[in-house]
């Protein structure tokens, strides 16, 4: 007893000291993020993004190494930021607090996410406006002490510099006063509406002008805040730095299914039953998530009006529950992140400053660059779903079978590198008798899937078997 109590208290001890110097929880509230944020970009570029020797000289020699740590780290936060928003985690206006601006160019300091810089200006202009010296530099050194407040009082002075911004701030006074939180400023009849960059500019400079104490506890679901806590607290931790993608090992993440749900069915969440599977069980236990979902299917940038309003909400309910669905939507994070990872690894400054989702598919160089990034992705990363009973679900004429093969092809199109293994059974002649004769399949979704299934009436995988054993598998 007494040996077992002395090895608690010596785990305890030498626990937390080995954490304490490797960085364990490091950052641990939205607090201790915001006062380190400054940090983040190049703990980012340290862990995350390999450099050469001579990419590290040149980018010395012409100081550009922090705006290109900071525009590379800004790719990855967007994409984080916005994937929560994808899964209603937060809303429309606390998307734009946290959003962080790809490119800087335009101005002479760094653009800090909004939230970092929620009150600054009004503080500044309070300041200025009961200060009684006729000496400035006293107010310049005290704005100065603040960082942030110095980076948001340059940031407005520069980007107003346009003629136009007053009457579009003007115009736009009323932005996220009322419940809708509807972007009147799309209505200013001006040709800078009609550049997207102008409008995410004016998105930014009124939050900057406007937002006060509110973003202090942005953002309020307890989900979003423990993700970006425990992404920003991983980038300090103590461990190896990456390799370029293209030098990675490739690694494969096999999930066996069997007859558990893929997604909930409609009739699921019209009644009542033992698991408490129904949509008011779910609105009630996610309300402020059940809130963003509905803004977000009712943005009419979003393309969400002519969908079914009843698979959407099936969608919403099966990911916050125990469903394939929610974990291939998981796994797939992990592709998405190498195809970004392969876009910083292998891009030009002026795409890196131009932003991963800004830059233009239809310019040869870029599309060979997205390209090249999906197909390295794909040799880096395989997921495989181990459907035993996918092939006789395919078959089946029960109405609950045919439904959980139409939703395991559904993921296979929502994610065309998606593999799926199940074992085919056949009837075949062998030496004059009638044997079943067992294939082992492996098939994959996208475009291609979607064209063969149509000009061969649904019988797609006859394409994809393997003719020889059961042990072979045919990869495609």
């Amino acid at each position: 007893m007494d040996t077992q109590i002395w090895y608690a208290i010596f785990s305890t001890v030498v626990g937390g000291i080995y954490g304490a110097f490797s960085h364990l929880g490091e950052i641990r509230t939205l607090g201790m993020l915001r006062a380190r944020f400054e940090s983040v970009p190049s703990a980012f570029s340290k862990r995350l993004v390999p450099y050469s020797k001579d990419e590290n000289r040149r980018h010395q020699r012409d100081d550009t190494l922090e705006r290109i740590n900071i525009a590379k780290f800004s790719q990855m936060w967007n994409e984080f930021i916005l994937s929560i928003r994808n899964e209603d985690l937060i809303n429309h206006w606390e998307k734009n607090l946290l959003l962080v601006p790809y490119s800087s160019g335009d101005v002479s300091v760094v653009q800090w996410p909004p939230f970092l810089l929620a009150s600054k200006i009004p503080i500044a202009l309070d300041m200025a406006k009961d200060y009684k010296e006729r000496d400035d530099a006293d107010l310049f050194r005290k704005i100065k002490n603040d960082d942030f407040m110095y980076f948001a009082i340059i940031e407005c002075y520069e980007t107003e510099g346009c003629a136009t911004w007053p009457s579009v701030l003007e115009k736009t006074h009323t932005f996220h006063q009322d419940d809708k939180r509807e972007q009147k400023f799309e209505r200013v009849n001006i040709d800078l509406s009609q550049s997207r960059s102008w409008m995410e500019k004016v998105v930014r400079l009124h939050l900057l002008l406007t937002v006060k104490e509110s973003a202090i506890n942005v953002p309020t679901n307890l989900e979003a805040r423990r993700r970006i806590t425990f992404f920003a607290n991983s980038l300090f931790m103590t461990m190896p730095s990456a390799p370029k993608v293209r030098n990675m090992i490739s690694f494969s993440v096999l999930t066996p299914y069997y007859r558990e749900p893929v997604l909930y069915s409609t009739e699921e969440l019209k009644k009542e039953n033992e698991d408490d599977i129904d949509l008011y069980n779910f609105i009630i236990h996610h309300k402020d998530e059940w809130k963003n979902y509905e803004e977000r299917i009712r943005d009419p940038k979003l393309g969400y009006a002519n969908k079914d309003r009843s698979e959407l909400d099936r969608q919403w309910v099966s990911y916050r529950g125990q469903t394939l669905a929610r974990t291939v939507r998981g796994m797939m994070y992990y592709r998405e992140t190498l195809e970004l990872q392969c876009f910083l690894d292998f891009a030009d400054d002026n795409a890196i400053f131009g932003g991963y989702r800004a830059i233009d598919i239809n310019h040869r160089d870029y599309r060979t660059l997205k390209e090249q990034a999906q197909a390295l992705a794909d040799l880096k990363f395989t997921y495989v779903v181990s459907c035993q009973l996918y092939g006789a679900q395919k078959k089946s004429s029960d109405a609950q079978d045919r439904s959980c093969y139409v939703n395991i092809l559904n993921l296979m199109l929502t994610y065309p590198s998606l593999r799926v293994a199940y074992i085919d059974e056949r009837e075949e002649t062998v030496n004059g008798k009638a044997e079943k004769v067992y294939y082992s399949v492996l098939v994959k979704g996208g475009r291609s899937w979607m064209r063969y299934e149509n000009n061969h009436n649904g019988s797609a995988a006859k394409r994809f078997l393997a003719v020889t054993s059961l042990q072979n598998i045919y990869c495609i």
